[in-house]
C-alpha cells in the first residue's frame, strides 16, 4: 500500500512541476484530453450497443399483397388515350361489384349490368337507368 501512495505522491509532484512552465502546462492539457478521448473511445467498444437494426427490420412482410386482387377487392385508376382524346376511368371493385366515375358519370356494374346516375347542371340527380350491355 505504501508503494502506492508513494507513486501518487509522485505523480502528483511531477504534475506540480509541470503546471509551472507554459510547456508543461500544455503537456498536461493535451494529456488530459487525450485520456478523456480514450476512455470514451474504450467505453464506445465495450458497453453493449443496444438493438442494432438490420435491413429486415425496415421490411414489412405484409406490406404488399395480391391477395385482395385476387378475391377482386382494388382500386383502379385508368387512363385510355383514344386518337387523342383522354378517357379518366376512376373507381372501386368488389367481388363482382364495380362503382367508377366516367365522363362525369357514375356508373355501377354488376357482371353484365349497368347501373347510370346522371348529373345535371350541378344538382345531383337521382335517376337511375338500367342499362345492359351485350
Amino acid at each position: 500500500m505504501k508503494k502506492v501512495l508513494n507513486s501518487f505522491k509522485k505523480f502528483q509532484d511531477l504534475i506540480k512541476e509541470l503546471k509551472k512552465t507554459e510547456k508543461g502546462k500544455s503537456i498536461l492539457f493535451f494529456s488530459f484530453w487525450g485520456l478523456f478521448f480514450l476512455v470514451v473511445a474504450i467505453m464506445a467498444r465495450v458497453l453493449p450497443r443496444g438493438q442494432v437494426y438490420t435491413v429486415d427490420d425496415y421490411i414489412k412482410n405484409d406490406a404488399f399483397s395480391f391477395a385482395s386482387i385476387e378475391k377482386n377487392n382494388y382500386s383502379f385508376n385508368y387512363t385510355v388515350n383514344i386518337d387523342g382524346l383522354v378517357y379518366n376511368y376512376t373507381g372501386k371493385r368488389k367481388d363482382d361489384d364495380e362503382l367508377f366515375s366516367f365522363n362525369n358519370l357514375d356508373y355501377y356494374k354488376k357482371n353484365d349490368s349497368y347501373l347510370v346516375r346522371l348529373m345535371k347542371s350541378g344538382l345531383e340527380q337521382k335517376i337511375l337507368i338500367y342499362l345492359v350491355i351485350f
